[in-house]
Order: structure tokens, then sequence, then C-alpha cells
């Protein structure tokens, strides 16, 4: 096996990340079927980011993602999404428009009902039952509003719990070949933090690192990829501004590589839609499937 991965590499048949269309994030984020954890704190753009990036990837492939998110309804989701594909405000469209872009919508995205309580072995469970659906990725969102499966949990703390969970969510992945994206929450210490004075965002919460993420160090050893994301919500000029600190990426020969410390990705968001360098990658993605 492994000198067949060798020779893979030698020869140029290796599955390679797919990219976005933007130099900048293709450099160093492109879509993998991994893990890939996405940390930011509250309010951040660590969710929206993620669905979006997801939905672009979903139009290139013509796959589908299911999302999962406790924390923001499936209507405001949906709603951010079809906005997105318009590049504009659905109230400024006829009814039958919005009715034909949520029906698209509804052939790349599927967000789950989040009004009952999940662990991560009945999302897991849920997942593998629809797997010929056409299913290429899933966003949780975010770990910490997982329910603790009691019967798993017998005999053993909760941190050796999540790190179980963690690991059989990263064997999940493995198995199906479903790229899983995991949002996780900061320690409440790392969102204390403030830039210092002579900080371009003095006053401002700096983006948490690897090991500020809840429970610790646990993520950073489990995922593949690992990804910040951060958003100065509170700058009068760039709060429209996520900043991609991409903090691992396990196999670099596939595509992408760590950001460097101080020049992240930076993605600025009109309202509807992000941009990269000064490219629409939805608009890219659509152009491409749609348009010839």
């Amino acid at each position: 096996m492994s000198l067949d991965f060798v020779m893979d590499y030698k020869h140029g048949r290796l599955e390679m990340g797919l990219p976005y269309g933007a130099e900048s994030l293709d450099k160093h984020w492109v879509f993998k079927k991994n893990f890939t954890v996405v940390l930011g704190n509250p309010g951040s753009g660590k969710t929206t980011v993620a669905v979006y990036l997801n939905l672009v990837q979903a139009i290139l492939q013509e796959k589908k993602c299911l999302v999962w998110s406790s924390e923001n309804s499936d209507g405001v989701l949906k709603i951010m999404c079809i906005n997105a594909i318009l590049g504009g405000n659905l109230k400024n469209v006829s009814d039958d428009q919005v009715a034909q872009t949520h029906d698209l919508l509804a052939e790349y995205m599927m967000f789950a009902d989040t009004r009952k309580t999940a662990t991560m072995y009945s999302i897991m469970d849920a997942m593998e039952r629809n797997l010929n659906t056409g299913f290429h990725s899933i966003v949780i969102d975010p770990f910490s509003s997982l329910k603790i499966d009691q019967d798993k949990k017998k005999f053993t703390t909760d941190y050796n719990y999540h790190y179980n969970s963690i690991t059989d969510l990263r064997n999940f992945q493995k198995r199906t070949g479903v790229a899983v994206w995991l949002c996780v929450h900061p320690v409440t210490e790392a969102q204390r933090r403030r830039h210092k004075d002579d900080h371009e965002y003095a006053g401002l919460t700096p983006p948490p690192g690897d090991a500020d993420a809840e429970q610790g160090g646990m993520f950073n050893n489990r995922t593949d990829d690992y990804v910040v994301a951060h958003r100065y919500k509170a700058h009068e000029d760039d709060w429209n501004k996520t900043f991609l600190h991409v903090l691992k990426v396990k196999e670099e020969l596939t595509g992408g590589k760590p950001t460097p410390l101080n020049r992240p990705v930076e993605m600025v968001f009109d309202g509807y839609r992000f941009m990269v360098d000064g490219v629409d990658i939805l608009q890219k993605a659509i152009n491409e499937k749609f348009d010839g």
C-alpha cells in the first residue's frame, strides 16, 4: 500500500484537493474529503464561511452538503444561501424566482432539523443511512451543542468521552469518504484577550489559537485540517472581513498549507457574497456549471 501511494504521487494519480477559484484561498486551503475543524469566537463568521464554502463546492461537484446547525435556524441559513445565489436580497425579486432558487438550493444543501438535541453518534448514524443520496460533506455546528451519549459515556470521564467521539467522527470520515467540517468555540480566556495598543486592531479580540478550543488540544490532535475563522465585528471599517488562519494541513502533497502568522486569507463579505482576492468564487462556480 505504501509503495502504491508513492507511485501514485510520482505519476500524478493522487486525488488532489479541489480549488475554489481564488489564488490565496487555493494556495492555503482546498476542499478535501477529510476531517476539518473550524474554530472561531461567537459571531466570528465560522458558520457562514463553512456553509458558504461547502455551497461553492457542492455546485462545482454537483453533490450535496448536509448542515447540522443548532445555533442557526434552517430558515436563516436558507435565506443566507438563497441571497448568496441571487447575489442580492430575495425581497427584491419575484416570488417565482425565490421559489426556483429555493428548489435549486435543495439540490446542493440540506439543512437538518435541530429542534431535538443530537449526539455525535446519532448524526453519524443519520449520515450513514443517507450516503446513497449524493452527500459529499457535512457541517456540524457547533461541537459544544452536541448531547452526550450516556450509553457510550459509561465508565469514562467527559473528556475521554469527547476524545473518543472525535476519534469516532474521524474514523467515520475515513470510512465513508464524506468530508466532515466541525465548528468549535474557544475557551472563555481566549475571548477575554485584547490586541495591544500598538496593534492595527488595538483593543479588539485577537483570533484564537488551536489550543484555545474548548476541550483543548484534542481537535488539533485528531483533525486533518485546522482553520480559524476570525472577524473583527466591532471594527468600524473591517467588520465585514473574515480572516482565515489555516493552522494545519495534514497532507500538503494534495494541496494547501498553513498561512503565515500575520497573513491570513481575507474574505470580504458584501452582505450576500464573499470576495477573495477580488474574485466572486460563488459566481465563478455558478458560471462554470450553468453557463458552460
